[in-house]
């Protein structure tokens, strides 16, 4: 599960990364055309930036919720089940092989 999460979440940051060197290239143009003054540009590089990031937040939430839902919906056994489940096996075996 952990793995998916990890998957999904980077995904998201790639994403998000994307979109924001979009934006800047787009923003570094209209500073060039004249369109925008330099001090404008870094304001509005800034705020975009902010505002990526707290989408990628949401979404990265949205995501681990998610995936929290469907492995739940699986009904797959979590790592610290199996964990006892498989100290439960070694103690059975171990008196076991006592009683041989």
């Amino acid at each position: 599960m952990q793995e998916i999460i990890k998957k999904a979440l980077l995904a998201g940051a790639g994403i998000a990364a994307y979109g924001e060197e979009k934006a800047r290239a787009l923003i570094e143009d209209l500073v060039k055309k004249g369109e925008l003054s330099s001090q404008e540009g870094a304001k509005l590089v800034k705020s975009v930036a902010e505002k990526i990031e707290e989408n990628r937040k949401e979404i990265d939430l949205k995501i681990e919720t998610t995936v929290k839902k469907v492995m739940g919906a699986l009904n797959l056994a979590k790592k610290d089940e199996l964990e006892a489940l498989k100290k439960k096996v070694e103690d059975l075996e171990s008196r076991l092989n006592k009683q041989v």
